[in-house]
């Protein structure tokens, strides 16, 4: 093909035919479509086409080179064959309209089973049409001789249908070209073409047959031919044809390729404005709120009060202490998203469990869009992404990433927190699961030195000196003794007096619980009262105004002013009453403190304010499983196994071997209450072991022994944050160095016996029996489904059990497999389980699609499961804490049933039975523990199921520690927590206030500013009409897939997420559809009209504060407006001809620096409060430890003994009843500092000593404070000098 000195058609020097087998003179194959189809449609202006049939891959042959033809403004006429039985044409032909387009819909049906090509081509054709560019009619066959009825290929009268077009450009040029197009009745063929070509200019015989074969054409577009009947296309089929093209702007041809695309003016300078203020949003004035109000999931009304508290006043740290299931999740999640979306925190961490750690990504990836890197340490050390795409990275430093997800478990290795020590700064650190960080020894009491494990010194001594803000996540501060909420309340660094003082702050809350139970207070207990609230505004000015706002009213403000201005003590049951609101939120742990329970989200519930249900948790009776006596043989085996074991281990063993011991012992039992089957798995394991160290003479794993002691070394550690599969690999190499040949084997005979009889059993284990008996009872007869029933175990081994005795008895049954190392579902199509993402598990879960759900400890976490209204505990661990958190999976808000029911299995007579049976039921009979959540409330440590177990424990005692520990915890919770209904009242002042609030971006103006936009409808996108309006279709944008859905609608993006069909992205920050649509938009810089104006947010590294300032005419005249927010442009005109000079900015520039001074307020105010609180703690225990010294010294004349402890407990006991004591301190320590202090003390300006009086307050604080030193000093009790003790008290004081 060639050009020549011509116009339009003539001006190419066309082949005489076109074939896909021929090849050009440098070897290359033609393309018709490149060589042909476009150059000729680029210079014509009419086309009539004779095509195939009516069917997808015939109209995508007759688009070839539509999209040249667009530009030309051309049409195009197309008559197509309808492939049809005779009695179909004969019934249309006589006017069967419906049963036309029946026939003729049944050829566009499926078009996402089309190939490519087909899709593209039909596209295109459908365009033209939508457009206006093209016309079809519809050709039947008839006889010749006799007009009966015939097929469209039906050759018995003579016809042979041709395929043939006509072009005509401009200047009246005509192409004919005929031939075998690349259609069949099955397929598009792109190689399969060949065409004659015929031009009128080529001379009269050529002219003759175009001439011929136009009037030919037009003879069959009028209907003339008696043959071939001809029908406009019916507008069913006309419509339907053109909702293949909705939201096309370039209309693209069957390779994919186009040669025409639509002038698109560019965005208005108003939309501009718009999207440079959306995209800027959460870093302008009030913008560190946008990003929890614009995330995919709306907070309920107590986490919305959390979010704004961490936001608003960031760098505080806190405790999160929300009951299971009320969302802490979404609490620190959304809090997060606000804060990185704002440019306030840049570098976050989140340490939690490692079998949270998945969990915890999934969920700052759904609900915060936010890309934090997931740190996995095996095989090698990476960082995983899932979000805006998965994808893994090498990892050099664990804690690179500004955002970071990490296991606690790191923390105890060295080489982990000296990377940890060393890591860049972190704005929030987030500690899930914070109550692992507990003391070891919490029985003990605030009078003792505390014990803490791995997770709470590297908290205390790597991570809190390198964040800003420390957020301790836990659902249970309090799980044995109050002096744990201590532990945690005093790493936030914020509570002043109390930070240093665990007497002091158990102290005020049972003082609290004593004003709500009615008691009379001492004098010198109000005056803690009074001097902490006097403190307030010093150590917490933000606190203090939210507690004066929301707490001090018409009913209490006489009172209180009485109480702190007047000094005078509440005397009447009115006024104490009054005070209770004000003097719980100014403790200590209120400061920090952030709690709900499922109280509170009744209160809103009853008043109409929370939509979503809650359900009545139903605890069965306990099952106790009773031994077969083959299973009761295996049961006797394993404790003469377990005794026999300690026996040789203890008689030549060091401590850390017993501990080993005590280790081995415990799981073994657990996994035996656990299953058959897990036992035995671990007893094959053990003995591989055995026998590799006989044979070898050496243990096969040298890291085992330290690993064991680093789960030793740690509280709860083996029973709770860890990988229980990696418990059991180290259990089964435990304790096999240094053995004797003898010794193991013997061990090898008995773990040969062991396996040999369990798998002897015979039938059906009884625990398995029982779940079946439940399961059966759930079926829904006729249908082989279930009610949809969870099903809980500890260990994968026991999961593997439980689910091949189901598909033995319940082959079709629709089982769901969710555990920390695999997922799976039954597929109803293939009838078998098939591996799938832990995802879609619970999308089908929640869709209804699987009726069982077989789940491990180690996914609790991960699932919110309200489709479900039964759970089963196959076995119980020996947290219970844990069984907690396994129910609440099914009982969370939303739970879609009224009542929901929980089955417990146990051993009859095993330890679990003891504590879940036995102490749960006497707890009950003493009114200790009543309502739906007695699990959750035991107070039984891991550690005494072990003394259960090994019998140095008995149930009375058990009984007594629980006993005493709930009545404790009672008291204590008295003073620490506000009633739901005065939550409530606190809380509905705070969220009309928040509520009322302007903030630059909401979601509403989001989506205002998409479907309003004139240049996306002029792009082709469009809101989808689904009766909701809530749907917008993207197209011809780049980087965003044409037909992409978006939406601000939060249960229809949900819904989409859970179904995984018709994906919807969500209109916010962090969705990667929503970010392209913005870059797209602020791709070019903003007119001279408008500016934008970014300032440093002093004391907060490479955080800005963004406004706008904008030329506009107010009422024609000419002015500046500055803009804060999408409000702010509602109503202006801008001045678009007109350049913002220097002058105008600067002009504007006072009232953006007071924006700055707002903005910054309370972060700049942080660092100062911070150092008030700690210098109000250092000089609380100064005060202390030298009261304490100088009582010991002054006791000492009246008390003649050496010995510290004897000397103490007699001190005590001749003071009690005593109300003054008079003792001295030396002044130059508190000199103009004594307003710092809790306690009433007057510093003379001369002399080196000032007098305290000493009330029964601080006597005991001032004793506990000497027993606490004394402890320190490692000393057996009967040495402990008195002497020694003052001294440590002397030089700390």
């Amino acid at each position: 093909m060639g050009l020549v000195q011509a116009e339009g058609l003539r001006s190419v020097e066309w082949e005489l035919s076109y074939k896909t087998s021929m090849v050009k003179a440098d070897g290359s194959a033609l393309d018709i479509l490149k060589e042909f189809y476009i150059p000729a449609l680029s210079l014509s202006t009419k086309y009539d086409r004779v095509a195939g049939y009516f069917r997808s891959s015939s109209l995508a042959a007759a688009s070839q080179g539509f999209s040249a033809f667009v530009g030309r403004s051309g049409k195009m006429r197309l008559i197509v064959g309808a492939d049809l039985d005779p009695q179909d044409v004969a019934a249309i032909l006589r006017g069967d309209q419906k049963r036309m387009e029946n026939r003729l819909m049944q050829e566009l049906q499926q078009p996402e089973s089309w190939p490519e090509s087909v899709r593209n081509g039909v596209t295109l054709l459908s365009w033209m049409i939508a457009h206006g560019y093209l016309d079809v009619k519809v050709a039947f066959r008839v006889h010749r001789q006799t007009g009966e009825a015939l097929s469209f290929e039906d050759v018995s009268d003579g016809y042979v249908h041709e395929k043939w077009f006509i072009l005509t450009d401009e200047h009246g040029n005509r192409l004919y070209g005929s031939g075998s197009l690349n259609e069949s009745k099955t397929a598009l063929d792109l190689n399969a073409e060949n065409i004659d070509i015929h031009c009128d200019w080529w001379g009269e015989r050529e002219k003759r047959r175009v001439e011929q074969s136009a009037f030919a054409f037009e003879q069959l577009w009028q209907n003339r031919v008696p043959h071939m009947p001809v029908i406009s296309l019916p507008d069913a089929v006309r419509q339907r044809l053109i909702r293949f093209s909705e939201g096309i702007l370039y209309p693209v041809e069957i390779d994919g390729s186009t040669a025409a695309k639509p002038v698109i003016f560019p965005p208005s300078v108003m939309e501009r404005l718009r999207f440079a203020i959306l995209k800027d949003a959460p870093q302008m004035p009030g913008g560190r709120y946008v990003g929890m109000y614009t995330a995919p999931v709306e907070p309920w009304p107590h986490q919305e009060i959390v979010i704004r508290r961490l936001v608003e006043t960031w760098p505080y740290s806190y405790m999160l202490c929300d009951e299971v299931g009320l969302g802490k999740t979404i609490e620190a999640g959304l809090a997060i998203r606000s804060l990185v979306l704002s440019g306030l925190a840049k570098r976050v961490l989140i340490a939690a469990p490692a079998s949270l750690t998945q969990q915890w990504h999934r969920e700052m990836a759904a609900k915060a869009l936010l890309p934090f890197a997931r740190a996995v340490t095996t095989p090698e050390d990476k960082h995983v992404y899932i979000h805006p795409r998965k994808h893994g990275e090498q990892a050099e430093n664990l804690y690179e990433p500004d955002l970071t997800i990490v296991s606690t478990g790191l923390f105890s290795r060295e080489e982990r927190r000296r990377q940890l020590r060393y890591a860049q700064g972190y704005d929030i650190v987030l500690i899930d699961e914070a109550h692992y960080a507990r003391r070891k020894n919490p029985n003990l009491g605030s009078d003792k030195e505390p014990e803490y494990g791995y997770l709470y010194k590297a908290i205390q001594n790597e991570i809190r000196c390198n964040t800003k803000s420390l957020w301790l996540a836990t659902a249970t501060p309090m799980q044995i003794h109050p002096i744990e909420v201590y532990d945690l309340l005093s790493l936030t660094q914020r509570v002043g007096a109390f930070q240093n003082d665990p007497t002091l702050t158990l102290k005020y809350f049972s003082l609290l619980g004593k004003l709500r139970d009615g008691a009379s207070l001492r004098k010198d207990e109000w005056n803690l009262f009074r001097n902490n609230m006097k403190r307030l505004p010093y150590e917490d000015m933000f606190f203090y105004t939210f507690l004066s706002e929301n707490t001090i009213d018409g009913q209490n403000r006489w009172t209180m002013e009485d109480f702190l201005k007047r000094n005078r003590d509440p005397n009447n049951p009115v006024d104490r009453r009054h005070m209770q609101r004000p003097l719980f939120l100014a403790s200590p742990l209120s400061r920090v403190m952030l709690r709900h329970t499922r109280k509170l989200l009744e209160e809103y519930r009853v008043r109409g304010e929370l939509s979503q249900k809650l359900a009545f948790r139903q605890i069965q009776p306990l099952e106790r499983i009773e031994f077969t006596s083959e299973e009761r043989k295996c049961y006797d085996q394993l404790e003469a196994y377990c005794n026999g074991l300690a026996k040789q281990v203890s008689a030549n063993s060091d401590s850390s071997s017993r501990q080993m011991m005590s280790f081995l012992l415990s799981f073994l039992r657990l996994r035996f209450a656990s299953s058959f089957y897990a036992l035995l798995e671990t007893l094959k394991r053990r003995l591989v072991r055995v026998e590799y160290t006989l044979k070898f003479h050496q243990n096969c794993d040298i890291e085992t022994d330290a690993e064991i002691n680093g789960y030793i070394n740690q509280p709860d550690a083996f029973y709770d944050d860890i990988d229980d599969e990696d418990v059991a690999k180290s259990a089964t190499v435990a304790l096999l160095k240094n053995r004797s040949e003898a010794d193991l084997l013997w061990e090898k005979q008995q773990l040969e016996a062991m396996i040999a009889d369990i798998e002897r059993l015979p039938g059906r284990p009884s625990k398995m029996t029982k779940l079946l008996e439940i399961l059966d009872k759930r079926e829904i007869r006729g249908t082989g489904r279930f009610k949809q029933t969870v099903v809980f175990t500890r260990f994968l081994d026991t999961l593997h059990d439980i689910l091949k005795h189901l598909q033995t008895v319940k082959p079709e049954a629709r089982i769901g497999i969710y555990s920390g190392q695999e997922a799976k579902a039954y597929n109803h199509r293939e009838e078998r389980l098939v591996d799938v993402d832990h995802e879609d598990v619970k999308a089908l879960f929640l869709r209804g699609d699987l009726d069982i759900l077989l789940c491990t400890d180690a996914a609790a976490e991960g699932l919110n499961l309200q489709t479900a209204d039964t759970l089963i505990n196959y076995d119980l661990g020996w947290n219970p804490m844990k069984i907690e958190q396994r129910i609440g999976r099914i009982d969370r808000i939303g739970q879609k049933h009224d009542i929901i029911y929980v089955y417990n299995f146990c051993y009859l007579g095993s330890t679990e039975e003891i504590v879940y049976g036995r102490l749960l039921e006497r707890l009950e009979q003493a009114n200790l523990i009543v309502g739906s959540q007695q699990v959750s409330l035991l107070p039984v440590q891991p550690e005494e199921f072990r003394e259960l177990e090994d019998g140095s424990l008995d149930f009375e005692e058990l009984f007594a520690r629980a006993k005493d520990r709930i009545q404790q915890q009672q008291r204590t919770a008295a003073g620490m927590e506000l009633t739901a209904q005065e939550q409530y009242q606190t809380y509905k002042r705070m969220i009309e206030q928040m509520r009322s609030e302007e903030r630059p971006v909401t979601l509403a103006d989001i989506w205002e500013s998409i479907v309003t936009s004139d240049h996306l409808k002029a792009l082709g996108c469009k809101l989808i009409s689904d009766g909701s309006d809530n749907t917008y279709m993207l197209n011809n944008i780049n980087g965003i897939m044409n037909g992409t859905c978006i939406t601000i609608d939060r249960k229809a993006y949900e819904e989409s997420v859970k179904s995984g069909r018709d994906r919807k992205h969500f209109a916010t920050y962090g969705d990667p559809c929503f970010h392209l649509l913005l870059e797209y938009f602020n791709a070019d810089s903003l007119p001279p009209c408008i500016r934008q104006v970014k300032m440093p947010l002093p004391g907060v590294k490479e955080a800005e504060i963004v406004v706008y300032v904008a030329a506009i005419r107010n009422n024609g005249i000419p002015s500046v407006a500055l803009i804060k927010g999408m409000k702010d442009i509602q109503h202006i005109q801008l001045d678009e001809a007109r350049e913002l000079t220097d002058a105008e900015i600067d002009s504007i520039r006072p009232e953006i620096q007071k924006l700055i001074q707002s903005e910054i307020q309370l972060i700049s105010s942080v660092e100062r409060t911070e150092k008030e609180n700690r210098d109000a703690a250092d000089l609380h225990l100064r005060f202390v430890k030298q009261v304490s010294a100088n009582l010991l010294r002054d006791g000492r004349f009246v008390i003649k003994e050496d010995r510290f402890w004897p000397f103490i407990d007699e001190l005590e006991r001749r003071y009690v009843g005593r109300e003054i004591i008079e003792t001295s301190i030396l002044s130059s320590s508190f000199k103009l500092r004594e307003a710092m202090l809790l306690f009433d003390v007057s510093i003379p300006q001369m002399g080196d000593r000032a007098f305290v009086r000493t009330t029964p307050l601080l006597r005991e604080l001032a004793f506990s404070e000497a027993r606490r030193t004394a402890e320190s000093l490692h000393v057996k009790k009967s040495e402990l000098t008195l002497e020694a003790v003052v001294n440590r008290l002397d030089r700390r004081g």
